[in-house]
């Protein structure tokens, strides 16, 4: 029986490497170790990627479901993610007229006890609603061009259905922005 004498722990340790870099089969056997703790790390990389994948494809389908636009071309560069060109296929199809969509909005607006909406609300709300590509400049000018008509009121920033209303027969109705002695 031999006793263990810690002194010579190095020397055995070096007589190894030295026998196994010089012996063939000891120096497959101990790369074979090698690539086997390696596939392991990369399987186990390998899963939490699928994981995080399926996150993410869970994520875009909810933020589809929610009118988020899907870029039609992306670049991935050093500095990170760059979107470089967004769909604008218009309005989809059977979508109302622009001025329609605003008319629901404000008439729900007003039977919800509210003075009116901005355009930018409008867009948030036909949006969610109707057209998920909608832009401020689809929505803006707009009701601008149906308060010029007289078919909208209007108080700062703020559009809403005018006192007269209905009022779809006048065309050709002057503008008119509301004051505060008239609320």
């Amino acid at each position: 029986m031999i006793n263990h004498i810690p002194e010579l722990d190095g020397i055995n340790a070096r007589v190894h490497m030295l026998l196994m870099s010089t012996d063939p089969y000891a120096m497959l056997l101990h790369r074979r170790k090698e690539i086997a703790s390696e596939l392991d790390d990369l399987r186990t990389r390998m899963r939490a990627l699928e994981t995080e994948d399926q996150e993410l494809a869970s994520a875009e389908r909810v933020l589809s479901r929610f009118g988020a636009v899907q870029p039609d071309l992306i670049s991935y560069g050093p500095e990170g993610v760059t979107v470089i060109e967004t769909k604008t296929s218009g309005k989809p199809e059977g979508t109302p007229t622009t001025p329609n969509m605003i008319l629901a909005l404000l008439r729900e607006a007003h039977a919800q006890g509210k003075q009116g909406l901005e355009p930018r609300e409008m867009q948030i709300a036909i949006g969610k609603r109707w057209w998920p590509s909608v832009k401020s400049e689809d929505v803006g000018p707009t009701a601008w061009r149906m308060w010029k008509d007289g078919r909208l009121a209007k108080d700062g920033s703020v559009y809403m259905i005018p006192k007269d209303f209905p009022w779809s027969s006048r065309q050709d109705a002057p503008h008119k922005e509301t004051t505060e002695t008239e609320k």
